[in-house]
């Protein structure tokens, strides 16, 4: 189930879902397809950049050459930090 971007070639694609649940089923079904990161809720400031040290390398541009696409899936936590 690929995403249209994906299809296009995108390398990374970014999906934004307003519930905490539906960010958790979206992940899983994109999981299947390629790599996807999932990002939800408040998070200690040391979680945070520990999980920004994983993802955010691998949202380079550049990195995904030859790779299925990098889904990145959050819920609205992604607008405000």
């Amino acid at each position: 189930m690929l995403l249209p971007r994906a299809n296009a070639g995108a390398g990374v694609v970014g999906v934004v879902c307003n519930r905490v649940d539906t960010a958790r089923a979206v992940h899983g079904l994109l999981a299947a397809d390629g790599d996807s990161a999932l990002l939800i809720g408040r998070v200690r400031e040391a979680d945070r950049a520990e999980i920004l040290a994983e993802v955010l390398p691998r949202t380079l541009t550049g990195t995904r050459a030859g790779r299925k696409p990098l889904y990145v899936v959050a819920t609205q936590t992604i607008e405000v930090g």
